[in-house]
Formats: structure tokens, sequence, C-alpha cells
């Protein structure tokens, strides 16, 4: 008889220790690794190191495992987590669903199965472009197109690369006949067909070598079709556009593959392309992404600075790429994460570099060739500079000014002017004097989505205070109040964290108290911390000021009750902002009022529950 538990904290560490001891660690390990038994245990290769020795036992009456080379070990949860590569949550479903036991499903999990159908649209279309490219004439021809741009058998397979048919509608008669049976709404909703009237569909993709394209939770999401027949008309690239379950700003190509490297070195290389990504592999570099195409976005900066202390930003180095890394420098700045950069030269980029000097090369260049954002901003300006022309002087000399303000940092400041007068033939102290009386630039903040704005170039001219140099545009104290009690309440009552990451959707005012509420949120998923000093144990020592501080502000704390007047209020902030930005436009289409009555409707029901609760 099946037992369904709830992951409530009076009762979720009796459900996993139950579903560790009953479940068989030594069959759930076998599944995924041969084992042989050796007097009380039963022994195998670690598949968490280059394990040439059986160093790893499995010991059936404690209900653990322990390699002697790697030290790797725990129970079974934590085997199927790290091998399968998913959340203990999951790892924990897999493993009771052998004993008859069930978990209450999560929201994540919810949301999963509401939308199954469309991932296992992309799953078989995925298996199909695979055997189209390993078992058709056209597929011999794609492959020898592969071969010759150094992608061999094994490239190939890793990142399970296919093909589409150049027929109308293979894929379409694949996924709908009787063996796999999809409905021709689910393949549609998806981007793999279309209608084209008269009942008839046709294949999305023809005659394209196909990348698959995976979500965070290494589920295929979307393709990049490209073209290989050099006579053929059509763009070079064909790619799904945002779909139910593809969504391009949150998705980083490669990410669920480059995890575990990212989180050993605690560094990601962020590229523009899946082909540049396949490049840095070639070449020994595992821990790298793409952000498919150069606009980076605050939700795949934040995806990388949960695991990640430094993004290395790689983009072309030709002038999109060039004006791409200015942006994602700053982008990355505003979410204080350090960021580097590897100026790639102006005509080539890493595909094309390891292509023509092969993969030693490459590496060499992408771990020799590191510089700092203003290092590379540095560099960058200097091209432009003509010491025989003053104007060109004071446009260098002030342009290094703006830049050195955005760190808001004096030590950088000394060490940058101390160069900047080297070049220019003058002396420190007089440039420190321009410096200390530098207008610093204009901030003309451009936004990144409602919650985050940078700084831009758009000019020198007016002057703000150094502090707001490289700070998000100003939050009033109502908004910062109300997501500050927020945090107070998902201290105080961890189970209720996910709640109000969940009602507010991921949008705070303030990045600061967004980190700590979702840590908090997974410490309780994960590792259900109930206990404050426990909870105290795994936050690091800012964090636990921002709290102290915050508790201090308050005499009397929120409640629980207070939940949704509070995220109403937050919400109310992005709303407004949502009507400046429409406002603030010069010129104003039938679309931008639509829009703004949208938001400014929104402000007005928020502002009126405010005032009905108060």
């Amino acid at each position: 008889m099946n037992k369904n538990y709830r992951n409530d904290n009076d009762d979720f560490q009796k459900l996993v220790e139950e579903v560790k001891t009953k479940a068989d660690i030594v069959s759930i390990i076998q599944e995924r690794v041969p084992l042989t038994k050796k007097g009380a245990d039963y022994i195998g290769l670690c598949p968490f190191h280059d394990d040439h020795n059986a160093s790893m036992h499995v010991n059936p009456d404690k209900h653990i495992y322990k390699c002697f080379s790697c030290n790797k070990g725990g129970n079974v949860i934590g085997f199927v987590q790290d091998f399968d590569k998913i959340s203990f949550m999951e790892a924990l479903r897999k493993v009771a669903a052998t004993v008859n036991i069930q978990v209450r499903a999560s929201k994540k999990d919810l949301e999963y199965e509401k939308n199954k159908k469309y991932y296992d649209c992309m799953k078989d279309a995925c298996d199909f472009y695979s055997f189209y490219l390993e078992n058709t004439q056209e597929g011999k021809i794609a492959k020898d197109y592969l071969h010759n741009r150094f992608l061999d058998d094994n490239l190939i397979n890793h990142f399970r690369i296919g093909l589409s048919s150049s027929k109308d509608d293979d894929l379409f008669n694949q996924l709908t006949n009787e063996n796999f049976n999809h409905l021709p709404i689910n393949l549609a909703e998806v981007g793999l067909i279309r209608n084209v009237g008269n009942g008839k569909f046709v294949d999305c993709f023809r005659r394209r070598i196909m990348f698959p394209i995976k979500d965070l939770d290494g589920r295929v999401v979307g393709f990049s079709g490209r073209k290989y027949l050099k006579d053929d008309p059509d763009s070079k690239y064909y790619n799904t556009t945002d779909t139910v379950i593809f969504k391009k700003g949150l998705i980083l190509w490669n990410y669920y593959e480059a995890k575990e490297s990212i989180t050993k070195t605690k560094t990601v290389y962020l590229f523009e392309g899946f082909m540049d990504v396949i490049a840095a592999y070639r070449a020994g570099i595992e821990n790298a992404v793409a952000s498919m195409g150069t606009n980076l976005t605050v939700d795949q900066i934040r995806v990388m600075s949960k695991i990640a202390d430094t993004i290395v930003v790689c983009y072309d180095g030709d002038e999109p790429g060039i004006n791409a890394t200015k942006r994602a420098i700053q982008m990355i700045l505003q979410a204080g994460i350090a960021v580097r950069v590897i100026s790639m030269p102006e005509d080539i980029d890493p595909d094309e570099y390891i292509n023509k000097y092969g993969k030693d090369a490459l590496n060499f260049y992408l771990t020799n060739n590191l510089m700092s954002g203003l290092d590379f901003f540095y560099k960058l300006e200097k091209k432009n500079l003509d010491l025989g022309d003053d104007s060109s002087i004071e446009r260098f000399k002030n342009t290094m000014f703006s830049y050195i303000n955005m760190y808001n940092s004096q030590v950088l400041a000394e060490k940058y002017l101390h160069i900047l007068a080297n070049d220019l033939g003058v002396s420190f102290e007089g440039l420190n004097k321009d410096f200390s009386k530098a207008i610093p630039m204009t901030i003309d903040p451009v936004s990144i989505d409602d919650e985050t704005f940078i700084q831009t170039e758009a000019g020198f001219k007016q002057g703000v205070k150094p502090a707001e140099r490289i700070a998000p545009r100003a939050i009033p104290d109502k908004y910062l109040e109300a997501e500050r009690e927020l945090l107070i309440i998902a201290y105080k009552h961890i189970d209720k964290a996910s709640e109000i990451a969940h009602k507010l959707d991921n949008r705070f005012v303030d990045a600061k108290n967004s980190e700590v509420i979702n840590k908090l949120e997974q410490m309780y998923i994960t590792n259900m911390a109930i206990d404050e000093e426990e909870i105290n144990s795994k936050l690091d020592e800012d964090e636990l000021v921002l709290i102290q501080n915050i508790l201090e502000s308050h005499q009397v704390l929120p409640q629980v009750s207070q939940i949704n007047e509070l995220t109403f209020i937050v919400k109310n902030y992005f709303s407004e902002q949502q009507s400046k930005k429409i406002m603030d436009k010069p010129e104003k289409t039938t679309e931008d009022i639509n829009e703004m009555i949208k938001h400014k409707t929104k402000t007005v029901v928020i502002r009126k529950r405010d005032k009905d609760i108060r």
C-alpha cells in the first residue's frame, strides 16, 4: 500500500530516514554502476572519478556507499542525486518510488507534470533527429560536413547533435504515428510543426543540423537548426522562438552539462553561441555556457552567480561583441559578481580560432588572456588615443574617469590613475586633481528588466553623487521596507520562503533580499533547516549581518498573515516602473498607451488593496 507523505517539518526527517532504510541501495546503484559481491560489501568502479580499481564499496546493512579513492560517500538518495545530476527532492522522490512511498509534489513538480506532454514532444524530436543523422543518406552528407568542421562522433553524441529531414513532414509523420501518438497541437505549441491550412502540417525544421537546447534541469526545450548545404537559400540559423517551456532569457546553453565543472572551479566562461562552447569543450574547458546571442539577461546572471564566484565574458571581437561585452561587464558588476574578460581577436571567434590554431592554442588563449573589466575598458579606449590631439586626450581621460568611477573603489582609482598618468605623460598629482573635480557620467538608466538598471555610456555631462554611480535606480523606502519584512517572515518561518518567492515571481527590488530568500527556500527544500541555529550556520556573514540589521530595526515583527499585503506593495514598484518607462518615451504608440493603462490599473488596484488592508 502506498504511503503519501507531506514534506512538512514534523514528518520530513522521518520520511527521509524511512526511504534510506527501506530502499535497496545495492539494486539502485547497480542500475547505474556494475557491482560485484565481495564479503559483506558490493564493489564497483566509482562513477565520480576516473576509477580503475573498483574503489567504491556498497554496504547493504548500513545502507551506505563509500569510495576509498576519492572519499565520495553517503546514502542512496545522495548517490542518485549526484549520479543523475538532479536535485535532492527529485532524488528523494525517485528513490521513494522504489519502495512505494510517495512524496507530495512541489510547485516545480506540478509545473513539470503540467508541461510533460511538451517535454515528451521535444525529447522524441531530439531522438528522431539523432536517428536521422546516423541512419540516412542525408545524414551521411551532414556528418561529413560536421567532421570537416572538426566535430567528431564523440562530440556529436555528447551534444546530441542531429539532423532534420529535407522532406516537409517527416518529423510530423513520425511523432504522430501510433508509436508516439503526439497531438499535432502539442507539436505546434513547442515550435516543431506548423499548420499551413486545409489540415496539413509541415515541419518547422528542414535540411538543418539540429543542436538541442536544454533548460537548467537538462530537459530539451528547443532547437537551433543550422543549414549545411552550400546551395541552401535559407538563413544560416533557424531557432525555436519562446514557447510554453522555452524562454530564451532564462536559459544558458550547456549549463546542465557544465554545472558540475562550474561548481568545482567557481568560474564560468560565458560565450555568445553554442559553437564557441563546443570549441571550448574541445580545448578541455568544460565550465562554459552560452547566452545564445549577445543579449545577456539578469536572469542568466542570477543563474550563474548561484554556483560561480567569477564570470569570464568571452564574446566576439567585432563591434557587436565589444558593445555586448561592455554591457555585460556593467550588468555583472550590478549583480555584485566578479567579472573578467577575454578579448578575442577582431576577426575570429573561438570556433574559428581552434580550427585554425588547434585545441592547445585555444586552451592557452582562454586561460592566459584573462583581464579585469577595467583593463578591458582601458585597452579598448586607448586604441583611439592620439597624444598629439588635446581633444583626444581629454576624451580618453574623461571616459576612463567614468569607467573608474563605476567601480567606486579608491584602490582601483589610484591604480588606474597612475597608469593613466604614465600613458599621458603627466603627473599623478595633476591627474588626481582633475579626477577629484571630474563630472561623473550621467546615469541614463537603461532598463534590463523591471528590477535592475545599469549605467550606460550615454554621457558624461551631468553629475551625480559617487554612491549613485553604480547603484540601481533609487527605490522608495516603502517598497524596500515591505520587502525587508518579507525577508523577516521567510527567516522566522522558513517554510514560507517558497511562497514569498512564488508570489513575487522572484522579482525583488533589492538583489540581496532576493538572494537570502532564495537561499532560505533552498535550505527548506533540500535540507529542511527548521532550527534558527541551523539556518544561521548555513548563511554567510554578510547575509547574517543583513538579517540582524533588519531585525534590530523592527520592534514589532511582521506576521505570516501579512504576506499578501506586503507582496502587493512590492509588486506595485514594478508596475510603477513599467508605467514610468513608457511615460519617458518621447513618442508613444497605441500599444504603449494600452500597456500604460494596464499597469496603471494594476497600480490602482494594488493601492486600493493596500488601503483596504490598512
